[in-house]
């Protein structure tokens, strides 16, 4: 008896540091998403703002959708 004690034992030891292991490599997955996620919500807010104050610095040709068209006609 005491000898699947022991055997039960050591199998739980295992299990604990099987589900220890995966929560560990969850937590990694969990702090690189997290980083990523950080970094898009700044980027989020930056660009537009970069793209706002270059606006008088890039002269993008204006949509003409076409009116120089019907004018020849």
């Amino acid at each position: 008896m005491e000898g699947k004690l022991e055997s039960i034992i050591l199998q739980l030891a295992e299990k604990n540091n099987d589900v220890n292991n995966l929560f560990t490599r969850l937590n990694a997955v969990e702090n690189k998403v997290a980083l990523v996620m950080g970094a898009a919500a700044i980027m989020s807010v930056l660009v537009p703002l970069l793209i706002t104050a270059m606006g008088p610095k890039i002269h993008l040709p204006t949509p003409s959708y076409g009116i120089e068209n019907n004018q020849q006609n």
